[in-house]
């Protein structure tokens, strides 16, 4: 059963962590797509180059890519709607394909650039390194060598400790929605309530016998732009006390949070009750309620 107040105290403490949280993912994200795109730019460069050279121009060449990808996104046919759109797939094919484009621009670029005193130097290193590991001499075994043995220890010691305290791999969505106070099948009644709000649906969620005008605008644009509801929940609170009294009269159960957004310049209110129930609004009338959840006994 859904524990109202504490899904409540939980959604509040994300929320005022909600920026920071935000900013270190996108921080992280950002980092990973440019080393990223950089791996695919970079194999265009055919001219010899050490390590930390090399990592250079990824590190450039994926940030240009990451450059292109932001800028250009917008001439993407693909990956626009739903989901895909939310994960940004549309943003994360631009920078492949700029990635690609940049690694065709450095096939050319590196094409005459001399390699062979970088070669050189490499060649004179790796003797270097041949003369002081034939000067050590063979080992008289390599399976009882001391250092061998420690290696295999270290390794299978900590793949043994693993072993032992395994319990399966964690299951991300259940870990959020334990956070939550959300069992699998609370989540089946929200999404199933989500799912409801329809032009196939909307009579199990209308409190009367008829919708107005400002309750369908309100119903369609819903259907529309679902994405969008996230967004509203974390909004501030709305103080409307009017609205607030209907969710109450309406549901018979206190109302533990409201919130609103705009949407397409139409304001959208979002009540929750401290029994589950969930009641979307304008800002005069109460247009739909349907519980989501019973609050802990």
């Amino acid at each position: 059963m859904v524990d109202a107040a504490g899904m409540v105290a939980t959604v509040s403490e994300l929320l005022a962590n909600l920026p920071s949280i935000m900013q270190g993912i996108q921080v992280v994200s950002y980092i990973f797509l440019v080393l990223f795109f950089g791996s695919i730019a970079v194999i265009g460069y055919r001219a010899y180059a050490p390590f930390w050279k090399r990592l250079a121009l990824r590190i450039v060449f994926g940030f240009f890519s990451l450059f292109a990808a932001v800028s250009l996104v917008k001439h993407m046919p693909l990956f626009k709607d739903g989901i895909f759109k939310i994960m940004q797939l549309d943003m994360l094919a631009t920078g492949v394909l700029a990635s690609v484009v940049f690694a065709a621009g450095l096939v050319l670029l590196s094409r005459y650039i001399p390699s062979a005193p970088g070669i050189k130097k490499q060649i004179n290193k790796l003797e270097e390194r041949l003369q002081r590991e034939q000067s050590r001499g063979e080992p008289k075994s390599m399976i009882l060598n001391p250092f061998t043995i420690a290696g295999v220890v270290v390794i299978l010691g900590l793949i043994g400790f693993s072993a032992m305290s395994f319990r399966g791999f964690p299951n991300f969505q259940q870990e959020v929605l334990s956070e939550f106070g959300i069992t699998p099948e609370d989540l089946q009644m929200i999404s199933s309530a989500m799912g409801g709000i329809s032009s196939d649906g909307l009579d199990g969620l209308i409190p009367g016998d008829s919708i107005s005008d400002d309750c369908g605008t309100v119903a369609n644009l819903i259907i529309k732009h679902q994405d969008q509801l996230s967004s509203i929940i974390s909004n501030g609170d709305y103080a409307n006390p009017t609205i607030r009294d209907s969710i109450e009269q309406e549901t018979g159960e206190t109302v533990s949070s409201l919130k609103f957004g705009d949407i397409e310049g139409t304001r959208v209110v979002i009540g929750m009750t401290d029994g589950g129930t969930m009641c979307i609004s304008t800002e005069q009338e109460v247009c739909f309620c349907q519980k989501v959840g019973t609050a802990a006994q």
